[in-house]
């Protein structure tokens, strides 16, 4: 599934509409009362809360959210999932539509910077696996985007960890890389190897598997495995 991101749906930009579904993905829509879920679309879509209550209807009448109220106890709580067709909205990117012959390439060019990342001891970290998920695992000949994960690992722990990190961050102070604060510098190791298994080519979207909290609701494939 691919998105044009002037496109309008309910009304509304489609970027918006894919924001509310992500916040139910994530459940930042439930626990809370009927009110407030309302309220909580009404903030991302900018508009009044009544219309904000047309949106989440049609969300729900069109099956890309199920709202089901539940009793725990004598508290209701009140509970907003995405469906399968929600999900895929939710992770889908607006860029522009490549090929899967593209798609495939990118990922097979991925996996060549995986295994250099791998071979390469200098690195703090490694790469444990890689997963695509998103469009790319339907079978449609034309794709929003290749979405990727990418798992890291240390190659080490305790002191050794702690020495090799100190180098990396050295060096890249050596080579001109200027830090914003103490914490970006801190997590330097790890980014530089994202950075190596990155490219320029659009079509290629990265995510960090364990941070990505809409990853960890949507289908999946893993692709290599340390």
């Amino acid at each position: 599934m691919r998105i044009n991101s002037k496109q309008l749906l309910f009304g509304y930009p489609i970027l918006k509409i894919r924001e509310v579904i992500r916040y139910a993905m994530t459940g930042r829509l439930s626990g809370i009362g009927e009110n407030g879920i309302i309220k909580e679309i009404a903030t991302v879509l900018a508009c009044a809360v009544k219309d904000a209550k047309l949106v989440f209807e049609q969300l729900i009448n069109e099956e890309y959210l199920i709202f089901e109220k539940k009793k725990i106890g004598s508290t209701l709580y009140h509970e907003v999932t995405e469906t399968e067709k929600g999900r895929r909205l939710g992770v889908t990117r607006a860029n522009p539509p490549i090929t899967r012959v593209k798609a495939d390439l990118l990922l097979a060019e991925l996996l060549e910077r995986v295994e250099k990342v791998n071979s390469n001891a200098d690195f703090v970290y490694k790469v444990e696996n890689v997963k695509v998920f998103g469009s790319y695992l339907s079978n449609q000949e034309i794709l929003g985007d290749i979405d990727v994960a990418v798992k890291l690992e240390k190659r080490v722990t305790g002191e050794e960890f702690k020495s090799k990190s100190e180098e990396r961050i050295k060096l890249a102070h050596k080579h001109g890389r200027v830090f914003s604060n103490f914490i970006d510098q801190l997590y330097w190791p790890y980014r530089e190897v994202m950075l190596q298994l990155s490219t320029r080519k659009k079509g290629l979207s990265l995510h960090y598997d364990g941070e990505d909290e809409v990853l960890n609701r949507t289908e999946t494939k893993t692709v290599f495995q340390l």
